[in-house]
């Protein structure tokens, strides 16, 4: 739903701008195809459709990645149950692909991150820990006992596992990975494609809404769980894929439009609002292990946003380096659109190498066509 929303408001403005711009200078769009954007319409060429068509592509592979992902957490917790592994740690792994994406955006995609966003995110990972490793779920996880045991008897020599937890903790490796994976790709068609995030999510979520409405439907279809859901369970479930695809889209544009590590370990607070409502509604009150893990994970969020500003500068940082500072960030608010992120910076300045380069060899070339004809 939420991609199907956001890809009619895109066509229908993008079809509106077209209109006006064609009738404003017909000749230039002449020839372009219904890829190309009014920012490089001028310097439009199959290269430039290649690069479109291989980013629907990479958003393509994205929805894959983040449907294996999805169903790698779901039997992750399966076997954890039948293995007794506590789930808290397969909880703690999932958070390891926010350093996953910091590596690979830094040394691969040759994203700039600060030292206060690194210690964020440090903070965050390991807030997120020490709430998943003291989650209650079921007061002994694992296998259920038989209805005639009592409950008087020792439940835990009773509990036998039924399996090894090295399947469990696989299947949350894979999960980590395939998640990592996405947020490196999309990192790299903005930095390298210039794609901003709204358009590759909403192929992103077409994919991931496809692979998932089919495989409930056959399910329904042969008789499976769903076909005994009650309405109102139908319902909700339908309000929690929005609400999920909203979540994810706005984790996608966080991440292409701003720095991937710090992006993705923000979405791992998830974990600290939950444990919040938990204490909240369902009158649990968290542990000291949880509240301990709140207080890191909050003061990780608060060291990432305002650190750098804050705490590095005033501290380390000269004066003179302050106003030459005030001066860079004065020029790119000027020319990019108040855009002060490193990578934002970074990838505009690609863009504009690239454009002038496509500028110089037009102009070359017409340079060379005037230069032929003289001759003749």
């Amino acid at each position: 739903f939420v991609s199907i929303l956001i890809m009619s408001t895109k066509n229908i403005k993008f079809v509106k701008q077209r209109r006006k711009y064609k009738r404003e200078s017909p000749e230039a769009t002449k020839n372009l195809s219904s890829f190309a954007t009014l920012k490089d319409s001028c310097y439009y060429n199959k290269e430039q459709e290649a690069y479109e068509i291989m980013a629907l592509v990479l958003s393509f592979i994205c929805g894959l990645l983040n449907f294996a992902g999805e169903f790698s957490i779901i039997f992750a917790f399966q076997h954890a149950l039948d293995s007794l592994l506590n789930q808290g740690i397969l909880t703690s792994l999932f958070t390891l692909g926010a350093i996953i994406v910091l590596v690979g955006s830094v040394y691969l995609l040759d994203e700039r991150v600060r030292f206060c966003e690194c210690g964020g995110v440090i903070l965050i990972i390991l807030g997120t820990v020490f709430i998943a490793l003291t989650q209650k779920g079921e007061e002994i996880p694992g296998v259920p006992l038989p209805p005639e045991l009592s409950p008087q008897d020792n439940e835990l020599d009773i509990l036998i596992p039924n399996e090894g937890p090295a399947i469990a903790i696989l299947l949350a490796i894979l999960a980590t990975v395939c998640f990592g994976t996405r947020g490196l790709i999309l990192k790299y068609m903005f930095l390298q494609k210039g794609i901003d995030g709204i358009s590759a999510s909403s192929v992103f979520l077409m994919t991931d809404g496809l692979i998932g409405g089919i495989t409930g439907l056959v399910i329904t279809l042969n008789g499976g769980a769903y076909a005994a859901f009650q309405p109102l369970y139908i319902v909700l479930g339908i309000v929690s894929g929005c609400l999920a695809g909203t979540g994810v889209l706005c984790l996608n544009i966080s991440i292409m439009e701003g720095l991937a590590g710090p992006a993705v370990a923000m979405s791992n607070l998830s974990s600290v609002i939950q444990a919040l409502l938990d204490w909240g509604f369902l009158g649990q009150v968290p542990s000291m292990n949880e509240t301990l893990g709140l207080i890191i994970a909050v003061a990780g969020a608060i060291v990432m946003a305002v650190g750098d500003n804050y705490i590095i500068k005033p501290l380390f940082y000269r004066s003179s380096q302050h106003e030459s500072s005030k001066v860079v960030n004065k020029d790119i608010e000027n020319n990019s659109g108040n855009y002060k992120n490193p990578s934002l910076v970074d990838a505009m300045r690609r863009r504009n190498i690239k454009n002038n380069q496509k500028r110089n060899e037009i102009f070359q070339k017409e340079k060379e066509d005037g230069d032929d004809e003289a001759s003749d």
